[in-house]
Formats: C-alpha cells, structure tokens, sequence
C-alpha cells in the first residue's frame, strides 16, 4: 500500500498519511498501514524503504512501561495502608487528601492545640470514625513512611532496574507491577 511520509533531519519519521501533504512529502510502500500510524516514531526511511528501528522502539517502549510502573507506584502508596489501633485492624486512606489531613493533624497534636482527633477509618469494609491521639499519630506517622518508602524502593530499585536491563520487547512487557 502507497503512503505519503515527513522525515526529521535524522530521517526518523515525524507524518505519514495516506495523501500528500507538501511538497516534501515522499511516496513509499509498506505492508501494513496500520504498523506505521500505530508508531511513526519506531520507524526511519534509508535507502526509498521504512524500516522499523527496533532501538527505537524498544526505547519507546521503555519509556511507556515507566510512566506504566510510575503510576502503578503512586496507585499503591495512594490505596493506604492498614494498622492497628488499640488492637483494632484498621484499613486508613493515604491518597492526596488523606495525606494532607495527616500533616494537619500531626501539627495540631504536636501542638498540643487538640488532645485527639476523630479519624475515618474502615474496619472490615465499613467506615467509622476513631480518635487520634498524639501518641497513634506518632505510630502512624512511621506507618506511613514505610509503607511509602516500601513502594518507592520497590519501584525505584526494584523495578526500573529490570526496566533498564531488558533487552527485548518481551522482557519489557513482562515488567508489572506485581512481577516481584
């Protein structure tokens, strides 16, 4: 099938449509339509031909299965964590809000301004409403710093380790979050 083509000064592509469209368009056949739109940036043009770099698209790859990985990460630490409170196993949020709510409350603990909080909590599904004193608010503080600190690390030098080190596009797409 005959598509129309821009190259950058590298001859990497950078347009392709199925019409001309300029003068500095260049006419040439490929086999699947389709392979190219999909993914002009995996392909350069040597010698009247495309051909697929796979450098390139490997690169690229990586570069999606990091931004995959990162927001895997932020999903993880944003789902909270569990920890017992007076012997009670509590599931507490820690999104961007959550966590905000969190820096409040130490201070005004810390502060001494409030003797204790009313925190929402799920215990087995269902919220409820508990107090936070000083002194959970300061065991929770660690909680949360290690169950962050405990994602990072397993995306930071865990996982983009691997990432770095695939040589292949099946190492790449074998990558997830639930690989280690």
């Amino acid at each position: 099938m005959k598509i129309y083509i821009q190259t950058d000064s590298e001859n990497r592509l950078i347009n392709a449509g199925t019409t001309p469209f300029g003068t500095d368009s260049i006419e040439v056949e490929v086999n699947s339509i389709e392979e190219v739109f999909n993914d002009l940036s995996s392909f350069v043009y040597e010698n009247g031909n495309l051909i697929k770099n796979t450098d390139s698209f490997l690169s690229s790859l990586k570069v999606k299965k990091d931004l995959e990985l990162n927001a895997s990460c932020s999903k993880f630490i944003s789902s909270g964590f569990n920890h017992t409170v007076n012997g009670i196993d509590y599931r507490f949020s820690f999104d961007i809000e959550a966590q905000l709510n969190f820096q409040g409350a130490r201070d005004l603990l810390n502060s001494g301004i409030l003797p204790s909080i009313a925190w929402t909590v799920k215990r087995d599904g269902v919220y409820e409403r508990i107090q936070i004193t000083k002194e959970i608010m300061s065991e929770l503080t660690i909680v949360m710093l290690v169950h962050k600190d405990k994602n990072i690390k397993k995306y930071r030098e865990q996982l983009l380790p691997l990432l770095k080190n695939a040589k292949t596009v099946e190492e790449v797409n074998s990558i997830t979050w639930n690989t280690l």
